[in-house]
């Protein structure tokens, strides 16, 4: 048995065939003067040597979800990514929760939108223009407090999205998008890639953050 495990710490950690989980992607938060290249590892295992050589250091940055997040970056001047425009109405009492509706739509036909509420909204539903994308009822194995909805190829057309939460005050939202990643930004990357580093979920890709504050309720009832 010692033997084995001796043996097993001499094996190469990740191999062209076992690939680390490495990516390159960009963000910025609307507003922000600077965005950051972001050297991506969902489980944290980027090359850190790579990632000296090229100048990443550790920062807190936007996560895009409301919170905050550690992660090799460098600085860089904002690219100016297009955005999606909303309009909000007042939230209205149904059935218990409050509901508000969003219009939505996306300039750039982002592929993906993801939409985050603050931890105390207790969202239990949500529809996309009159169809459920989102029911707390519907119990997984897996039941947790879920704060936001993902849409994948969400389309050109404007969109209703329904939110149904608990919470009947002014709630936080943070609205992410993806676009492609230019690449004038990771060429100067690319040259010495590591070749045992792939992305393991997302890849590649800009993504623009935006946020806003979602009114309050109003005491209206639907029947």
């Amino acid at each position: 048995v010692l033997l084995g495990c001796f043996a097993h710490g001499f094996l190469p950690g990740y191999t062209a065939e076992r690939p680390r989980d490495m990516s390159l992607m960009y963000r910025e938060v609307a507003g922000e003067p600077s965005g950051h290249i972001v050297l991506e590892s969902l489980y944290r295992r980027h090359d850190r040597d790579y990632a000296k050589v090229h100048g990443f250091t550790m920062e807190e940055i936007d996560s895009g979800r409301l919170e905050s997040t550690e992660r090799p970056v460098r600085s860089v001047p904002a690219l100016g990514l297009p955005g999606a425009m909303f309009e909000a109405e007042a939230a209205i009492a149904e059935n218990g929760l409050w509901r508000r509706r969003l219009e939505v739509s996306l300039q750039a036909n982002s592929p993906v939108l993801f939409l985050t509420l603050d931890g105390d909204a207790g969202l239990q539903k949500a529809r996309v223009n009159g169809i459920v994308a989102l029911d707390t009822d519907i119990v997984g194995k897996r039941k947790r407090a879920l704060r936001g909805l993902r849409l994948v190829y969400p389309g050109d057309e404007p969109l209703v999205i329904e939110l149904l939460t608990e919470a009947e005050g002014e709630l936080d939202l943070a609205a992410a998008t993806w676009h492609p990643l230019p690449g004038v930004l990771t060429a100067p990357f690319m040259g010495n890639w590591p070749d045992d580093a792939q992305p393991f979920l997302f890849g590649p890709r800009a993504e623009l953050v935006q946020k806003f504050t979602l009114p309050g309720g109003e005491a209206v009832l639907l029947e």
